[in-house]
């Protein structure tokens, strides 16, 4: 059982979609119109609009996020470098 839950972040936009985490702790979620970022304390410190709902996104590699939009793919030039997970 999770303990200590809470609320990590609020959307402006839509309905959160497509969670992905960098290695800062940034947290990346598709809304109504763009991706909104957050930092690790559920402060939003930016949004990538993209003018259509996001439906997912994924780190291509260091500094590129690559976002599915609509009907449209994006490249997005950042500064971020994907957490990945092993199991």
């Amino acid at each position: 059982m999770f303990q200590n839950q809470r609320v990590f972040a609020y959307v402006d936009s839509g309905i959160p979609d497509g969670i992905q985490v960098d290695t800062q702790g940034h947290v990346y979620a598709g809304t109504a119109d763009s991706v909104q970022v957050w930092n690790s304390k559920g402060i939003l410190i930016g949004k990538i609009f993209t003018g259509s709902n996001v439906a997912n996104m994924a780190f291509a590699v260091k500094d590129l996020l690559i976002i599915l939009a609509g009907n449209s793919i994006f490249a997005a030039s950042i500064r971020a470098e994907p957490n990945l997970l092993i199991f």
